[in-house]
């Protein structure tokens, strides 16, 4: 190879090199912001930004987002909903705060979940300012209990199913407290009001929210007397049809 062609592959391997540099410096992360749906206390969102700050000087092009939500997965009462890269050098991390919604007694201890059946934490301890509906349970164990998962039971179609069921009674602005029976052939959820009205769903684990609209409108459709002190069970007859029925009160 002559001189010539020699200093101008010199050149080249230097243009390549100082190009890749370049690169690296100007994708090198120099921002993590992190966005939140609703607020958490102060020492919460400082040491998640403290844990974002640390992925400062990753190279955003061969960045995986997938590590910070890794690295947060110990907030149990935040989800990340995104992380978004912001070329040239900043990551867009978006957090929902997730609200307590349940506490469940299960064995020795007492869950706190949301409404999607997360566990916050498995103290029992609820902030001042949540309105959780307690849920208790007969013939139901826990099967693992990993905090920010969901929580897996002996009978999650049951147990989740009367979740669902008291969202859709909405929570604690009408149900007080939420009982789950499993047995052989009981699979019944039975939700206390604050009107006094016992709502008990026969077989909950299936068309559990179809039986549950179909006791609402009842009760809807009920004088005030009734719903003060009158009982609503709810099942699916033999023809196939969902039907209420009201004990001491009307039929």
């Amino acid at each position: 190879m002559s001189n010539g062609r020699k200093i101008t592959v010199i050149i080249a391997i230097a243009f390549f090199i100082a190009l890749i540099a370049s690169l690296f410096t100007l994708f090198s992360v120099k921002k993590v912001s992190a966005e939140y749906d609703v607020y958490g206390n102060a020492e919460e969102t400082a040491e998640i930004q403290r844990i974002l700050d640390g992925f400062k000087g990753k190279n955003a092009l061969f960045f995986d987002t997938d590590e910070i939500k890794e690295s947060l997965s110990g907030f149990s009462y935040y989800e990340v909903i995104s992380v978004e890269k912001q070329y040239p050098n900043v990551i867009s991390v978006s957090l929902k705060k997730r609200a307590e919604t349940f506490s469940v007694a299960l064995g020795d201890k007492t869950y706190v979940l949301s409404k999607e059946g997360i566990i916050l934490n498995d103290v029992g301890a609820i902030l001042p300012e949540s309105r959780v509906v307690a849920v208790s349970t007969q013939g139901i164990t826990v099967k693992n209990a990993v905090s920010g998962e969901r929580i897996a039971t002996s009978d999650d179609a049951l147990f989740y199913s009367a979740l669902k069921i008291a969202e859709k009674a909405a929570f604690s602005d009408f149900v007080i407290s939420v009982g789950i029976v499993s047995d052989v052939e009981i699979k019944d959820v039975i939700l206390n009001t604050r009107t006094g009205v016992k709502i008990t769903v026969y077989k909950a684990d299936t068309e559990g929210q179809a039986k549950i609209e179909t006791a609402l409108a009842a009760f809807e459709n009920a004088s005030d007397y009734v719903k003060t002190y009158s009982e609503i069970v709810v099942y699916k007859a033999d023809t196939g049809e969902i039907k209420v029925d009201w004990l001491n009160g009307p039929s």
